[in-house]
C-alpha cells in the first residue's frame, strides 16, 4: 500500500464561508478518462482542502490529480495538482502546491535514537500549529525501512493524536528505519510529513537485563516466582523493568515493576504465572538516572 497527501492550491479556508465540498480524483490518464480513474471522492465535506489517502499505486506508472471546489454558488473548474511516476509500493507521495497551513510535526520517542529499542516504545509528535483557528484532530504515523517499506502504521489516528504505542511489532536489530507522522486539523489541512530516524541496536549488554532475562527464559514454570538478585548501577536508586509478549503478531505487558535500590541484596522476581511457554519476550529497562530504555529480545520456546 502506498500513501499520499493531495492539497488544493490557494484557497483560503477562512474566507471560504460558502465551501460545500470538493471532487477528487486520480487516473492514470491525463484526460481524466472515467476507466482510468483509480481513486475519487465526490462531494466530500470532511477532506475539502486536503486528502490523506491509502491506496495500491503501481511502481513506473504516471498518475494525474485533480480538484474541483464547490460552493454554494457553483462548481470551480477542476485544478490540476500534480503529476508524478510512482517509484515503489510502499511509497509516500506528498502532492502540493502551497506549503501546508498546519506546521509539520517534530517527532520523539521514549528512547535514544542511535540506540533503540525494538518495540514497546511510544512515538510522541508535537508542536501542532496552524494558521486560523483550527485544531488539531488527529495524526497519521507509520514506520519504513530506508528502502521505503511500510513495517507499521496507524492512519488518520483520533484517539492516539498526541502519543502512541507501538508494541505490536518487533523491529530488527541493526537496522536503520525512519518514523514518519502527518497531522490533521480540523481545517481539513494536513501537514507536510514530518521524518525522525532511529537505528534500533543490538541487544543490551547490561548486566542486570541480561540476569533477569536468562532467568525468565529458564524458568521451571513449577517455582512460585522467579527471583533474580541485580547487580548495582552507578548511582541509581532504582531501576525498571518491563515485560512485553508477543503472540501472533500483537504485543502485551507481561509484567511491569520496579526494584528500588535500598536494602541489600536487591531482587528482582516475578510471579511465575506472569510467563508463558513459546513465546516471543521484549525485555526493557531503565535506571532513575537514565532517560532511555535498554532492551533485550529472547524467548521461552524449548
Amino acid at each position: 500500500m502506498s500513501m499520499l497527501v493531495l492539497r488544493l492550491k490557494n484557497i483560503d479556508t477562512s474566507n471560504n464561508v460558502d465551501w460545500v465540498y470538493t471532487n477528487w480524483e486520480i487516473s492514470t490518464a491525463k484526460n481524466f478518462d472515467r476507466s482510468k480513474l483509480v481513486f475519487s471522492s465526490y462531494e466530500d465535506r470532511i477532506n475539502r482542502a486536503s486528502i490523506f489517502v491509502e491506496m495500491t499505486l503501481n511502481p513506473g506508472t504516471r498518475y494525474y490529480a485533480r480538484a474541483q471546489v464547490v460552493t454554494n454558488k457553483g462548481a470551480h473548474k477542476w485544478t490540476n495538482l500534480d503529476v508524478w511516476t510512482h517509484k515503489a509500493f510502499d511509497d509516500v507521495e506528498n502532492q502540493s502546491d502551497l506549503p501546508s497551513r498546519v506546521n509539520s510535526p517534530d517527532i520523539t520517542t521514549d528512547s535514544d535514537p542511535r540506540d533503540h529499542v525494538a518495540t514497546g516504545f511510544y512515538i510522541i509528535p508535537k508542536e501542532f500549529a496552524a494558521i486560523g483557528d483550527a485544531t488539531h484532530v488527529a495524526t497519521s504515523y507509520w514506520i519504513e525501512t530506508l528502502s521505503g517499506k511500510v513495517i507499521w502504521k496507524s492512519l488518520n489516528d483520533e484517539i492516539f493524536k498526541s502519543k502512541i504505542l507501538v508494541d505490536n511489532v518487533i523491529l530488527d536489530m541493526n537496522t536503520v528505519y525512519r518514523i514518519k507522522a502527518v497531522f490533521h486539523a480540523s481545517s481539513g489541512d494536513s501537514s507536510q510529513i514530518a521524518t525522525k530516524t532511529i537505528y534500533v541496536g543490538s541487544k543490551s549488554s547490561d548486566a542486570n537485563i541480561i540476569r533477569v532475562s536468562k532467568a525468565i527464559s529458564h524458568a521451571d514454570f513449577i517455582s512460585v516466582a522467579v527471583n533474580t538478585t541485580l547487580n548495582t548501577y552507578k548511582n541509581a536508586k532504582s531501576v525498571r523493568f518491563k515485560l512485553i509478549g508477543f503472540n501472533n503478531g500483537k504485543g502485551d505487558t507481561a509484567f511491569d515493576t520496579t526494584v528500588n535500590y535500598d536494602n541489600a541484596p536487591y531482587t528482582f522476581s516475578m510471579p511465575m504465572e506472569k510467563i508463558k511457554r513459546n513465546t516471543i519476550y521484549l525485555l526493557m529497562l531503565k535506571y532513575d538516572i537514565e532517560g532511555n530504555w535498554k532492551s533485550i529480545v529472547f524467548n521461552t520456546f524449548r
